[in-house]
């Protein structure tokens, strides 16, 4: 179960504590409120919105916890062991604070105002979402930079570019296309299933590495980081793959 602790410990480790429990309960509600109407937009089948929901559920408030955990412990100057898995989760956290100000204006772009008054060129519509995307990358990069964490680690940052840098490419395709409809997507499912794959078997990698060759121990954190952002892939990869093969 996703609860942190803030206890302070002679060797610097983290235990669980009530208060993380409710941090991390606060945060899982926000994102539903947050979620619930952004994926009943987009999404008609069922099916599909509770796939692509479950990452964002598991995910996104573990690693904004995991944000207000650390954020705390650094604030009291206690000793913190930062291991690569708490790296994750707050590589999950940043990611899940640009999520919701996403969400949120997706839902004052869908409001009244622009419904009822349009504007004549619709490119915007694509625009905001390049932006997002550039923004979101950089962002993670930046924060996977400053945290400390194992040289052999950050090449997850590579991945992490690639698939970001598959989706701006898209969109870039199609701002810069007259006609919207003759872009092919056929690449981009391809680069972006393939973008996935090696992501979460290169992140299984660095598990199973960084456990080999280290006599540093390991602590339920930095496993709950691993999984959680290893789960994180799976729905989209399914998703994708029922998509590409015209299962969906």
């Amino acid at each position: 179960m996703p609860i942190m602790d803030e206890v302070k410990q002679s060797d610097g480790r983290i235990r669980i504590s009530l208060i993380d429990l409710f941090v991390w309960m606060s945060c899982t509600g926000l994102f539903c409120a947050v979620s619930q109407n952004s994926f009943q937009l987009i999404w008609q089948n069922n099916f599909t919105a509770i796939l692509l929901l479950i990452p964002v559920l598991l995910a996104y408030p573990v690693g904004l916890t995991a944000l207000f955990l650390f954020g705390m412990r650094r604030l009291r100057r206690k000793p913190t062991i930062f291991q690569p898995g708490h790296w994750l989760l707050c590589l999950q956290g940043v990611a899940g604070i640009l999520y919701i100000v996403s969400t949120l204006k997706s839902l004052v772009i869908d409001s009244g105002y622009f419904v009822a008054f349009p504007p004549e060129n619709t490119s915007w519509q694509f625009y905001i979402p390049l932006i997002e995307q550039f923004v979101v990358m950089i962002a993670i990069v930046v924060t996977g930079c400053l945290l400390p964490v194992r040289m052999i680690w950050r090449s997850y940052l590579v991945a992490i570019c690639f698939l970001y840098g598959v989706t701006i490419l898209q969109l870039v395709l199609l701002l810069s296309d007259s006609n919207f409809m003759l872009v092919d997507f056929d690449w981009f499912t391809t680069a972006y299933l393939a973008g996935i794959l090696f992501t979460f078997f290169l992140l299984i990698g660095l598990a199973v590495y960084d456990k080999l060759t280290t006599d540093e121990r390991r602590d339920l954190l930095h496993w709950l980081g691993v999984v959680v952002t290893a789960q994180f892939y799976i729905p989209s990869f399914i998703f994708l793959g029922m998509n590409h093969f015209g299962f969906v």
